[in-house]
């Protein structure tokens, strides 16, 4: 179960990469993806696959690790500086599903930029979704490693 779940992972990365860019990235190319992370855990998460430079924004919370207090802010819980993000012109956002403004994640949306939403329900999911971040930043390796 935990293969298939794994292999789900990587085909929901793949799809991105082809959906998004209308290409197959290269590693060394996912590693280059600008990425606003608004929720802590994703920050965490992205950082302890090895990740963390490709962050240019985040959620005024992500404190964790020290690095990430570096990391530009582009709202919180209640709102997000859309203007702000439309400026940095991100690959992804990856935002928990429930953390977020769902209407400031509407009007993102119309602006085309790819949402990836974060919804971990259980100790499972988490490991899951190291996995497909791993896939996403062509960081398969540490993906799988820390997703075990």
């Amino acid at each position: 179960m935990i293969q298939l779940k794994s292999l789900l992972c990587m085909l929901a990365a793949t799809m991105f990469s082809l959906s998004t860019l209308g290409q197959t990235l290269t590693n060394q190319q996912k590693q280059q993806l600008r990425i606003i992370a608004l929720a802590p855990h994703i920050v965490e998460s992205l950082y302890e696959i090895g990740a963390g430079e490709q962050i240019i924004g985040t959620s005024s919370h992500a404190d964790y690790p020290q690095q990430a207090k570096n990391i530009l802010r582009v709202g919180n819980y209640a709102s997000l500086q859309i203007e702000k993000i439309l400026q940095l012109k991100p690959d992804s956002i990856l935002v928990l599903q429930t953390g977020n403004p769902m209407s400031d994640l509407a009007r993102l949306e119309k602006y085309q930029f790819k949402i990836i939403y974060s919804k971990p329900r259980k100790l499972s999911d988490v490991a899951d979704e190291l996995i497909m971040l791993g896939e996403l930043t062509g960081r398969h390796d540490q993906g799988q490693r820390n997703g075990r």
